[in-house]
């Protein structure tokens, strides 16, 4: 059996992310996350003040890297179940691609706004700043699964999927 098609247990997942934190606080003394990444990626396109500090961020590598390696893990499992499928919305909607892409960008824009203003995301908190002990981590943390599973519950008592 082949280690990358291999499923690996849960615990052997959780400590390699932990060595990957630890390792990049140990190299770069900096938080490991996701919209930090995005910020030097879009640093490399957008050209004002603000966007200067991102400039040469090695986290694009670590943005970049994501989809990659996805890419890897469903090529070397034989499956590329790359869908566009919705589930209970298109059953709802039957909306067109221009409406699915329309959803995509706005759904995208309050992840955006909700990761600014909590100045960081889930991975960046969750993982990172739960780790160091990062009480404003915590109360994000928990706000952001709250928020994700009202709106769950909503979807599910609008679309009547409730048993």
């Amino acid at each position: 059996m082949n280690v990358l098609t291999f499923p690996w247990p849960f615990y052997a997942g959780g400590l390699g992310i932990g060595l990957v934190v630890l390792l990049t606080f140990y190299l770069k003394n900096r938080p490991l996350g996701a919209s930090g990444g995005f910020d030097a990626l879009c640093a490399l396109v957008v050209k004002n003040s603000y966007m200067d500090h991102f400039k040469d961020d090695w986290r694009v590598f670590f943005v970049v890297g994501l989809p990659i390696g996805g890419f890897i893990s469903m090529a070397s499992q034989g499956r590329w179940p790359f869908l566009w499928n919705m589930g209970y919305i298109d059953g709802l909607l039957a909306p067109t691609s221009l409406a699915k892409f329309a959803l995509f960008l706005i759904g995208g824009l309050f992840i955006g706004f909700g990761t600014r203003f909590a100045n960081g995301c889930t991975s960046g908190h969750a993982i990172t700043g739960i780790s160091l002990g990062g009480k404003n981590s915590i109360i994000a943390t928990v706000t952001f699964f709250a928020v994700a599973l009202v709106t769950t519950w909503i979807l599910y008592a609008v679309l009547g999927e409730f048993a």
